[in-house]
């Protein structure tokens, strides 16, 4: 799964390919992702829509 591996400090991206889990390409519409970052002692989440339109 995208993102489990961690990433370095700074500027990070992950790259959606518009497919789900079973490498389905998805249909147009509105989905939300949740982004969360962490530390050791600390923790961010947030919550983001992203639009698919073919």
């Amino acid at each position: 799964m995208a993102g489990t591996s961690g990433a370095a400090a700074g500027f990070n991206q992950i790259i959606w390919d518009g497919k789900n889990r079973y490498s389905e390409t998805v249909a147009n519409g509105v989905y939300i992702a949740y982004i969360l970052a962490k530390t050791s002692d600390e923790k961010a989440m947030s919550k983001i829509k992203m639009a698919v339109l073919k």
